[in-house]
């Protein structure tokens, strides 16, 4: 996670999660959800991780940005997979941190469409999806 085969979007609110569900099943894809930058300053990792699991099946990246605070936070509330930039030496041990728990540090984050900034967003995620 993530390939050329898995997709990433952004997800902001339920609604959002349950539409790439949908659709993804619909489609018989397998997009990646990723949790919008500095999200985990305003809606907390707990909350994002709730979010995401409305999803069952599904990937789902945490972007932490170059918090690393977040980062540790994220591992409690259940995060495995986690990106997080930054001081090389502190990303080096929020990665082998989630080696330790059978986690993945991710270095940079994949292309994704942002739902929250997508006008017609079904119709934007369906031809995002199948690109």
């Amino acid at each position: 996670m993530p390939d050329s085969r898995h997709r990433a979007v952004i997800v902001h609110n339920t609604a959002h999660v349950r539409l790439v569900r949908d659709i993804a099943a619909r489609l018989d894809v397998a997009p990646v959800l990723l949790t919008p930058p500095g999200a985990a300053a305003y809606d907390g990792v707990a909350y994002l991780k709730a979010l995401v699991d409305r999803a069952p099946g599904l990937d789902a990246l945490l972007d932490c940005g170059t918090e690393a605070g977040f980062a540790m936070a994220a591992m409690r509330a259940g995060w495995r997979d986690i990106h997080l930039a930054g001081d090389e030496i502190v990303v080096e041990k929020i990665d082998d941190m989630l080696n330790q728990i059978g986690g993945r540090l991710h270095r940079a984050l994949p292309p994704a469409l942002d739902l929250g900034s997508t006008e017609h967003p079904e119709a934007r995620l369906a031809d995002w999806l199948t690109a």
